[in-house]
């Protein structure tokens, strides 16, 4: 398998990052909990695992300053 690396081209390569499939499935997550001398990160299960699903769009949202976005791609040998 060969892995290669380039930069974006937001334009010709938009299509392409926007179909990526960002959901995941969790059973657990971390929550913050605070008092007046400690923070403390918390494990709280679920009885049945969530989906969560994030937006791709920030890629190439106005306020993102990215020095440089790099696509990786595997290609397996023939």
């Amino acid at each position: 398998m060969t892995i290669t690396f380039r930069v974006i081209d937001c334009a010709a390569d938009r299509r392409a990052i926007a179909a990526i499939d960002t959901t995941f499935e969790t059973e657990t997550v971390f929550d913050l909990v605070t008092t007046p001398r400690s923070i403390e990160l918390v494990e709280r299960r679920f009885e049945k695992p969530i989906a969560k699903r994030y937006s791709i769009a920030e890629v190439f949202a106005e306020w993102a300053r990215w020095q440089s976005r790099v696509l990786r791609g595997l290609r397996r040998r023939s």
